[in-house]
């Protein structure tokens, strides 16, 4: 039995206990899990928080963005790692596949695994011919030996992997570039109990079928804002609230509180057309202000445009 799987080998548990519950106390199926060692005690919270903190602690090491501090970068990474403990691996969800190279994958293994023999790491990719396994001293890839030299094949499998998410996530990284640079000057229109629509894009994620709405707005220290659409139904909040920077920068690794300019994405039902109405609540939902637009009054920005730099 291979005791180091690729995920496209095995997804189902790594290194529990024979009949140990999981999450929901649930008793494991044998034929779901591959174990390591013949025994291994039981897993616990504890354990699998200490792997979790260390394993943060790890990609903010060595997952470093260039031009961001080490608070921001613990923001930005903040919730890659998920924390939750059916068995002995730490999953990450990285918001950027770049970060993967050999010197992260071996940082991992050295901070988190070295002393940590039963755990596993595995970092998500859009289908299981992406996802990495890391093991102490085996590093799996989709469609090779554990004993393969995994360093030479890791490329391919980032380029694979930054492919496919560039198909859902490149169009709103081409907006988020748009809006950097243009929030600036935006910010300097905006009064401080006003509502503007900064942007208007033709698709969500790349579904053409509906528009993507930016707002911006202010939210003093003392006073917390929300607002709604009320029409039309059936919108969703895409992007939430943002602390906005003077020089246009936004995202994750800032705090909420990092500015009083905020912005938000919101997202039109499909093919709608028509009125737009934004309502800001108050305590006990109590309705402060109304701001109405309409989708013909907004100047569209097509993605088509964003790729040739428009």
């Amino acid at each position: 039995m291979n005791k180091f799987p690729s995920y496209a080998e095995h997804q189902g548990l790594y290194n529990v206990a024979r009949k140990e519950g999981d999450a929901k106390g649930r008793l494991q199926r044998s034929s779901a899990v591959i174990r390591s060692a013949d025994f291994l005690p039981r897993l616990t919270w504890k354990e699998s928080y200490e792997v979790f903190q260390a394993t943060r602690r790890a990609v903010v090491t060595y997952g470093k963005i260039g031009g961001m501090t080490k608070k921001e970068l613990e923001k930005y990474y903040e919730f890659c790692v998920i924390d939750e403990m059916p068995d002995r691996t730490a999953a990450i969800e990285l918001p950027d596949f770049k970060d993967v190279t050999a010197a992260f994958i071996e940082g991992l293994q050295r901070d988190v695994l070295k002393d940590r023999p039963l755990w596993r790491i595995l970092l998500a990719g859009e289908v299981p011919e992406t996802f990495i396994v890391i093991y102490p001293k085996v590093v799996r890839l989709a469609g090779l030996p554990a004993s393969a030299d995994w360093r030479s094949h890791l490329d391919a499998v980032v380029k694979k992997e930054i492919e496919l998410r560039n198909k859902r996530e490149g169009p709103e990284r081409r907006q988020h570039e748009w809006l950097r640079r243009t929030l600036p000057k935006e910010m300097t229109k905006l009064a401080d109990k006003g509502l503007r629509i900064v942007a208007a894009f033709d698709n969500w994620r790349g579904d053409s079928r509906t528009v993507t709405l930016w707002i911006l707005y202010r939210e003093p220290t003392d006073r917390y804002r929300a607002f709604r659409i009320t029409h039309p139904k059936d919108c969703a909040v895409g992007f939430g609230s943002a602390a906005v920077q003077p020089d246009g920068r936004f995202g994750s690794q800032f705090a909420w509180d990092s500015s009083e300019v905020q912005l938000e994405q919101w997202i039109l039902p499909p093919g709608y057309k028509g009125k737009i109405v934004f309502e800001e609540l108050g305590p006990k939902e109590t309705v402060l202000g109304e701001w109405c637009f309409t989708t013909d009054s907004l100047k569209i920005i097509k993605d088509e445009d964003l790729k040739k730099g428009k």
